[in-house]
């Protein structure tokens, strides 16, 4: 556990309290324009997602795809008024976040970057691990027949089938 937050900030305005969580010891922020976030490459995968949320909902495709594409496991840390849990809940399906409603204040802002840094987030997706291994263990099971089969049969027709056969079952699964 770190008692700091490395952030990319992103869309703030100028405004003291967003300045004094910037400025923070505590926070290791890069504040970037949105052209600039957009454009980076190689972004530290620890490093917290800090964004406003007027800049989020103007350029929410632009944000979605960096975040599919860029960020898949980055937390992400949206400050404003605009939106709910339900709603963010919806887009983030599969990503975690904290969305902080303003007014907040310095402290309960940076601890939520700390926590987001941490693993911490107000939202993080379930995950259906009971399905996950059952799927798993399925496909092992053909995988193995498969093995099976083709050191046993001779026949290609048949070992092409019984592949594929396999191969279809597992997809479903």
């Amino acid at each position: 556990m770190t008692d700091t937050a490395t952030i990319y900030a992103c869309g703030f305005p100028d405004e003291k309290l967003f300045n004094d969580v910037i400025d923070d010891e505590r926070t290791r922020a890069t504040v970037l324009t949105k052209e600039q976030l957009f454009a980076l490459q190689n972004i530290d995968e620890h490093c917290v997602l800090f964004i406003y949320c007027s800049t989020f909902e103007t350029y929410l495709i632009e944000f979605l795809n960096l975040i599919a594409n860029k960020l898949p496991k980055n937390p992400i840390v949206i400050i404003g008024e605009n939106f709910s849990q339900s709603y963010l809940q919806n887009i983030f399906e599969h990503h975690s976040f904290t969305y902080i409603t303003l007014p907040s204040d310095k402290e309960k802002i940076i601890s939520a970057l700390v926590d987001a840094q941490n693993g911490i987030c107000a939202y993080i997706p379930k995950i259906n691990y009971e399905k996950q291994l059952k799927d798993a263990n399925f496909t092992n099971v053909a995988l193995k027949e498969v093995g099976v089969a083709l050191t046993a049969e001779t026949n290609l027709e048949k070992l092409l089938d019984l592949i594929l056969y396999k191969v279809r079952r597992s997809v479903k699964a």
